[in-house]
């Protein structure tokens, strides 16, 4: 990385047993996991897409402990040295999860999706790990959502962990054994990470679920490039010339984000933004960077 001649050293090691533990994961099949304390990271999960498909999203859930979800596409996932890093963070209370659809600056999702499961805690870690496929929308396969529920003046209400723009519906059964639920919400198109809906307890419907509905258009937006100047980091995209944005920054993993108070807009669809270091505390170390769509 250097422009100068460098001197290094290589050294190779070879083991008698498997470095890694690679478990392959099915489509939409869950997998039960547990990762001892104090564990390196040895133990990763593929996933294979080899046709067309339109969005992949990867679960993390069932945790007792809270952890981190990496993804990345045809590595092993190292939040030091990556590709398509995708990230999460979960516990007890709220899923990790990773979306992944065509609209963003993925055109393809064919290869190997490698994950990593990381514990942020001293003591065992116990998960369920998903990954499920969608052929034509965001949603097609139905994603089961385990809620929080609050009980008050005869009033359900469920909280869930969400993605902004994803599409949800509440659904209820009068007896857990019926064969099929009944859809209770309108669409429900989430504006925050964390969404509820409030149900009153008036009828026969005792059991309640949240499930992934099939989501909105999503907007096009293409991220050309982001390189590192003398004035500093410019990003470049491209997206509806209607559209305004905000970027934000972080430092390092798992992110802290800021947000910058400028807004972004362009009449021709073409946008650039600037972080100069002077509303960031300078430009050294590592930096990353999102795009928020304001309203």
């Amino acid at each position: 990385m250097d422009t100068n001649p460098v001197t290094y050293s290589i050294c190779a090691t070879e083991s008698a047993l498997p470095l890694y533990n690679i478990v392959r994961l099915t489509n939409a099949v869950p997998l039960d996991f547990t990762i001892a304390a104090g564990s390196p990271r040895t133990n990763f999960f593929l996933f294979t897409i080899d046709q067309t498909n339109a969005a992949v999203s990867f679960w993390l859930y069932n945790l007792n402990n809270p952890a981190e979800l990496l993804v990345d596409l045809d590595v092993l996932p190292d939040p030091t040295s990556f590709s398509y890093l995708f990230y999460g963070v979960g516990s007890s209370n709220n899923p990790a999860q990773i979306l992944v659809d065509t609209n963003g600056f993925l055109s393809d999702l064919n290869g190997d999706w490698y994950l990593s499961v990381e514990n942020l805690s001293t003591d065992d870690l116990s998960f369920t790990i998903l990954a499920t496929l969608s052929t034509n929308n965001i949603g097609t396969n139905v994603i089961v959502i385990n809620p929080q529920l609050v009980i008050t003046n005869n009033t359900v209400c469920l909280s869930w962990n969400s993605v902004v723009g994803q599409s949800y519906s509440v659904e209820a059964k009068t007896n857990l054994a019926d064969p099929t639920w009944t859809v209770i919400s309108p669409a429900i198109t989430a504006t925050d990470t964390t969404t509820s809906y409030c149900v009153p307890i008036s009828g026969s419907q005792m059991f309640f679920r949240v499930v992934e509905a099939a989501s909105p258009a999503v907007p096009v937006i293409n991220f050309s490039s982001l390189l590192l100047t003398r004035g500093g980091f410019v990003l470049n995209w491209t997206a509806p010339a209607t559209d305004r944005f905000q970027v934000q920054y972080a430092t390092n993993l798992p992110p802290t984000w800021v947000t910058f108070p400028n807004i972004v807009a362009s009449a021709t669809g073409d946008f650039t933004f600037t972080d100069d270091g002077t509303l960031s505390g300078g430009l050294g170390g590592m930096r990353f960077y999102r795009l928020l769509l304001s309203p």
